[in-house]
């Protein structure tokens, strides 16, 4: 199933639009309180399906630590459940900007 986003209008007031392929979406956070961590990330399927997932990690670790195990347990779960193309979301800047290599 494929949806279609509306981007606006241009200058001629032609409505743009862009055609968006399904795909997987994942939120992820990470969280600490005396060098104890935890992960938790939400997973939506492609028929809207959801999966929510929450772990303690039994290692000490700081916030950007803990964030990074989150998306890596996320990532994980993605290909076990064979999923293909992923929209994954962050809260933390650092995080997002080494995903990307930025």
């Amino acid at each position: 199933m494929r949806q279609v986003e509306d981007i606006g209008k241009n200058d001629s007031n032609v409505l743009i639009t862009k055609v968006l392929a399904p795909r997987w979406t994942m939120h992820v956070d990470g969280s600490t309180m005396s060098g104890e961590g935890g992960v938790g990330f939400w997973i939506m399927g492609l028929e809207g399906e959801s999966y929510d997932f929450a772990i303690k990690l039994n290692f000490k670790v700081i916030n950007n630590e803990a964030t990074y195990e989150a998306l890596l347990s996320g990532i994980e779960m993605l290909r076990s459940l064979k999923a293909g193309e992923v929209a994954a979301f962050m809260d933390s800047k650092l995080g997002v900007g080494h995903f990307l290599g930025a």
